[in-house]
């Protein structure tokens, strides 16, 4: 919220022409918006940006960076709808569903080691077969933290939640 007002020094407050004092305002305000609408949508950018970048620096395979909230700051192309083909998890109103018990409990389990003063340690939930692939895929919680976001951007902790796939292990290893 930006708040403006208009000072008039040297004139008591009797003598103020409202009508006047009004309409200078109102023209100021008309001739501020536009700037201020540009510089606010270009943090919005700026913002949305470096959660990209975070979610880059981590990335091995498809990802969603979510908040305390789990409200959805990035994502990779695929990374929503890879969590929904597995019933893991379902957006709504680009706040994250966790479906999965598993994965809610260890959400919960960084979120209160968070709050304790500490990062919990990176965890792997589960394996899932996705049946149209035929492949195992892991599921894997980690909380990140970025020193670069100006503080009050999102609510910390960040937990980055990532799918990846299962090889097969090289011809040369004997099973």
């Amino acid at each position: 919220s930006v708040l403006f007002g208009c000072l008039f020094i040297g004139r008591a407050p009797e003598t103020i022409d409202t009508d006047q004092a009004s309409a200078t305002f109102r023209s100021v305000v008309r001739a501020l918006m536009p700037g201020l609408n540009v510089h606010f949508q270009l943090e919005k950018q700026r913002l949305r940006h470096r959660f990209q970048q975070l979610l880059l620096s981590v990335l091995e395979g498809s990802a969603v960076l979510i908040d305390r909230k789990r409200d959805i700051l990035a994502q990779t192309p695929d990374g929503l709808e890879i969590l929904s083909e597995l019933d893991i998890a379902a957006c709504r109103r680009q706040t994250l569903t966790i479906k999965n018990k598993q994965l809610d409990a260890a959400l919960k389990e960084h979120l209160s080691a968070f709050e304790n003063g500490g990062m919990a340690e990176p965890k792997s939930i589960l394996f899932s077969l996705a049946p149209e692939a035929g492949s195992l895929r892991r599921i894997s919680l980690e909380t990140v933290s970025n020193q670069n976001l100006p503080p009050g951007t999102c609510e910390e902790p960040l937990h980055l939640i990532r799918v990846t796939e299962s090889k097969d292990p090289p011809d040369e290893i004997e099973l």
